[in-house]
């Protein structure tokens, strides 16, 4: 896979994960519409210069991880002499944009069709790397494999070869540079690190290589000797962060060649089992270093959970600490009983544990100790010799009727317990399952901090109790809109107001509003707007909370 399919695909993931209702939501009109739906320019974002011949293409995603672009791109048009672009009968729907252009980066983003406003695209040029590689004695190696690693990973894949005289000639995206190659039998490091600025050269580099190392070996059931198959092998090169990858052959065997020299960890890793990682392998030149991978089947630990009614006890917390076994990770080892009561570890490495169960915090946890056997599924119930009782309740205005946002009712057991929260529905109505004692419960909503009278409660094991809560006046809201440097909508722009009593974080909408709330006993109270978007920036002073006609115009970080 390219660097750029890569990174094409993580856009598009992230496009999905940021916006999933946006992508989902708005239906399929396959209907053709007259007219261009979108315009705009692409331009060169130093110069600000028209880019001529830049490739635009829409993908439309109707939330399915996408691997191939074409099969899925419903337009793709090309910037003329000018920038300018236009795109006629696209379906109204939140589309990802891909844009690229000779020399210069290739840009991701999103955009809403229907647009009205001009669209503005900006690209940054790329910069380049040349220079060559040759062997111990100097001599060209020409067909050697180039990799770049910028920002943590790799930054070119498929590698690009050296030509007959072994030089390359690689553009990337501005930044700090790692660079290596490989050949048959050989591979090195360019020394040191070469940083290259947008639309700049960095000449003359040169990679020496020598003889490389290799890494092999099996992996197996201990139990059985059986191989094991359908898993991958990656080795991770300490110094470069280069990652070589292969996968287990019909007999458990592994083969990685062109190592470069130096400190290795290993990873195997197979689908419905956790990792195995050797670490500190030292691979020196024209080393072979063999590794074996003795695997155990995985145990599986269950059980109940019941309270001192017999009934089953949910959201119980049963952590499974190893001992003697200190490589395990923390979050293998801990589940939550389910509603009726039941846990249950999938995969637990054969050994000795002690289990701990605490079904609320602050209260004493329940311990035992037993040994799991290989692929043995073993059962671990537990009886606590107490009960919960529920309060069942409806959180309301003051004048009566159901939240007008999403609220919520605390619980407090004395001074200096761990309060328990409930999440009211949409009319009101909320349950908590509490220890017995007495409590005080109040109600608010989620993002004021206000606080309504509250209600005391005794709760009894086994027992049901009825409250009913009244929430504090709805808070003050601060409405507004942002425009970028062209006059239009700005989408997701940081949105902050501060004040000496307090701050206030939001972002924009699709549309370039935002919407700020806090506690209607901060009415009136003046502030700073800081808003930021895209490398622009606004600061407006004596803004007023509950303001509802507030616009910022955004203007260049540099112009500020």
């Amino acid at each position: 896979m390219s660097a750029v399919s890569r990174r094409l695909r993580l856009f598009l993931v992230g496009l999905l994960l940021a916006s999933p209702a946006a992508l989902l939501a708005s239906p399929v009109d396959s209907r053709p519409r007259r007219g261009p739906v979108l315009s705009g320019h692409v331009l060169d974002k130093d110069s600000g210069q028209p880019i001529a011949g830049a490739e635009l293409t829409f993908v439309a995603n109707e939330g399915r991880f996408i691997v191939n672009v074409e099969s899925v791109a419903e337009a793709s048009v090309s910037s003329d002499a000018q920038g300018a672009f236009q795109v006629g009968e696209l379906s109204p729907r939140l589309y990802g944009l891909i844009v690229s252009a000779p020399g210069h980066s290739r840009k991701y983003t999103s955009v809403q069709v229907p647009r009205p406003e001009h669209l503005t695209l900006e690209l940054e040029r790329t910069g380049r790397l040349e220079g060559q590689v040759v062997d111990s004695a100097g001599a060209p190696v020409p067909g050697a494999e180039l990799w770049t690693r910028h920002l943590g990973g790799l930054a070119a894949d498929p590698l690009p070869r050296t030509d007959a005289q072994g030089r390359f000639c690689v553009d990337v995206d501005s930044g700090a540079y790692s660079l290596g190659a490989k050949a048959s039998g050989v591979a090195g490091l360019y020394e040191g690190k070469v940083t290259v600025a947008r639309g700049g050269r960095a000449r003359g580099l040169l990679i020496r290589v020598r003889p490389a190392g290799s890494l092999s070996g099996k992996a197996f059931l201990r139990s059985s000797q059986e191989p094991l198959v359908d898993a991958l092998v990656e080795a991770h090169h300490a110094d470069s962060g280069w990652r070589h990858r292969s996968r287990l052959d019909a007999s458990g065997g592994f083969l990685l060649e062109g190592l470069l020299p130096g400190r290795y960890s290993l990873r195997l890793s197979r689908p419905g089992q956790p990792e195995l990682t050797r670490g500190e392998l030292l691979v020196e030149p024209g080393q072979r270093l063999t590794v074996e991978f003795a695997l155990e089947r995985w145990a599986t630990l269950e059980g109940n959970m019941t309270d001192a009614l017999g009934r089953p006890l949910e959201e119980v917390h049963v952590q499974a600490v190893p001992l003697g076994r200190s490589e395990l990770e923390p979050q293998w080892l801990g589940r939550t009983s389910d509603e009726k009561g039941h846990y249950l570890f999938k995969m637990l490495p054969p050994g000795s544990y002690r289990l701990e169960a605490r079904h609320a915090i602050g209260t004493p946890s329940f311990s035992r100790e037993l040994t799991l056997r290989e692929g043995e599924v073993a059962r671990a119930d537990f009886a606590f010799p107490v009960a919960r009782g529920e309060v069942r309740g409806v959180a309301q205005r003051p004048g009566g009727g159901p939240p007008r946002h999403q609220s919520m009712v605390i619980a407090t057991l004395g001074e200096h317990s761990n309060p328990e929260m409930a999440f009211p529905d949409d009319s009101g109505r909320f349950s908590l399952k509490l220890l017995p004692g007495t409590y005080r419960l109040s109600a608010s909503y989620v993002d004021l901090f206000d606080e309504a009278p509250g209600r005391t409660v005794t709760v009894r094991a086994g027992k049901v109790s009825q409250v009913r809560l009244t929430l504090p006046d709805s808070g003050v809201e601060t409405r507004g809109l942002v425009l970028n440097s062209w006059g239009e909508p700005a989408a997701d722009a940081s949105v902050v107001f501060e004040s000496d009593e307090l701050t206030l974080r939001e972002s924009t909408d699709p549309r370039g509003r935002f919407l700020l709330k806090a506690s209607r006993k901060k009415t009136g109270l003046i502030g700073t707007l800081r808003v930021e978007c895209d490398e622009e920036t606004a600061e407006l002073r004596g803004v007023r909370l509950g303001s509802t006609g507030t616009v910022v115009r955004l203007v260049k970080a540099a112009a500020l």
